[in-house]
């Protein structure tokens, strides 16, 4: 290994991997906040939130040991720690607001349709794929959510207090 400075390259992996942990970190502290609300616990057996908690208390645990070790190999080399660049907080943004919308909405939109805007705009708006490849991963999200949560393992998601006026 070379005494020499790192490569403006190697820094910005840092800072990509340092957004994404401290993004991860967000999403893992929000849903282990949600699941919790579900509840984990019902009578003598597991609750709906049991599982999502788990998961998403490993993310944010992993995501956390992860920005530690960051840390840890920043003061290991002498660095100090870079700035994202304008394109990631322009990104970081866009998840933050897609995350703060997809919680805020999702009582009174429901599971489907919050979920459907919410990946849309972040496809869209942060990772600017096409609306044919949005379209895509949206619909196969849903699909996937759907066949996995609701018809294997038998959940059942918020149906949104807005469509119950059209009842």
């Amino acid at each position: 290994m070379s005494d020499a400075a790192p490569t403006a390259e190697a820094k910005a992996s840092r800072s990509a991997r340092a957004a994404s942990l401290i993004l991860l970190a967000g999403i893992g502290l929000y849903a282990t906040w949600f699941s919790w609300g579900i509840g984990l616990w019902r009578g003598s057996s597991p609750g709906e939130g049991l599982f999502p908690f788990g998961a998403a208390l490993a993310v944010t645990t992993l995501s956390l040991i992860g920005l530690l070790s960051l840390v840890l190999e920043r003061r290991a080399a002498g660095e100090r720690a870079p700035g994202l660049s304008a394109e990631a907080r322009r990104r970081l943004g866009f998840y933050l607001l897609a995350l703060i919308f997809y919680g805020g909405t999702l009582e009174l939109l429901g599971f489907f349709v919050s979920t459907i805007l919410a990946l849309t705009f972040i496809l869209r708006a942060a990772e600017r794929y096409s609306w044919r490849m949005t379209a895509a991963l949206v619909a196969g999200t849903v699909a996937g959510s759907y066949l996995l949560f609701v018809v294997w393992l038998g959940v059942i998601f918020p149906e949104g207090a807005l469509w119950q006026v059209f009842d």
